[in-house]
């Protein structure tokens, strides 16, 4: 599986050929306790804890996107098309795994975010994320407390399908309705993240400021004995 990674201890974009297993209808508690057969036939607890939850694109029908979407909520009912694309469910599910690992091996949390349009269902270019949206999907990860981004950088339908997203024209190409493309935007995004990383990688101040409305998401660090604002 070849992915583009952010890594948030060296905060660093790097081409990355990713090996794993299925490990669905495993309780996720089991499964940060459980060692794991690896490919030379050893056995080691999961390096990294993510789930793969296009938010953005994987609204695209009930009983897919937007019925996952109601059962992460516990809404009792298939999310809207409205409620599912939005990039602030990508920290939410950050902070849906961290209790997992309470008690048990704790993996580090990367959050995967799609570039293009990861289902096969997306077969027209509004299905796909915009640049702003993978902008927030990553911040809204990172807040959460995220170590870590990996963009799943694959199209399988609609106008640009390739296997390697960011290497394909259309990703560096400014599309219809946007001021930057794909590419251009993850490039800067990274950049970011990787000038904010002293900041990032410093200890969480607690209690420290209140946001109106309270849902607002937002992450303090005391870095240098200041604490800015995330």
């Amino acid at each position: 599986m070849h992915c583009r990674m952010v890594v948030s201890g060296g905060l660093i974009t790097l081409g990355i050929f990713i090996e794993y297993g299925d490990i669905g209808g495993v309780p996720a508690a089991q499964v940060l306790s459980n060692l794991i057969n690896t490919p030379n036939s050893t056995q080691r607890h999961l390096d990294i804890q993510s789930i793969d939850l296009y938010w953005l694109t994987y609204a695209v029908g009930p009983g897919l996107g937007l019925g996952q979407g109601g059962l992460v909520y516990n809404l009792g009912r298939d999310m809207t098309y409205d409620e599912m694309r939005r990039p602030y469910h990508y920290g939410d599910i950050i902070d849906r795994l961290r209790p997992y690992q309470v008690g048990h091996y704790p993996a580090p949390i990367l959050s995967y975010v799609e570039n293009g349009g990861p289902m096969t269902e997306d077969t027209t270019a509004s299905m796909y994320i915009t640049p702003p949206e993978l902008n927030a999907a990553v911040w809204s990860s990172i807040i959460h407390g995220a170590r870590g981004v990996v963009y799943f950088n694959h199209t399988f339908k609609g106008p640009g399908p390739s296997s390697d997203n960011f290497a394909n024209t259309y990703y560096q190409t400014v599309q219809s309705g946007q001021s930057i493309s794909i590419y251009a935007q993850a490039k800067a995004t990274d950049a970011l993240v990787k000038q904010l990383a002293p900041v990032i990688n410093s200890p969480t101040a607690k209690n420290y400021v209140t946001v109106s409305p309270a849902a607002t998401p937002t992450c303090w660090r005391r870095c240098h004995g200041q604490v800015p604002v995330e």
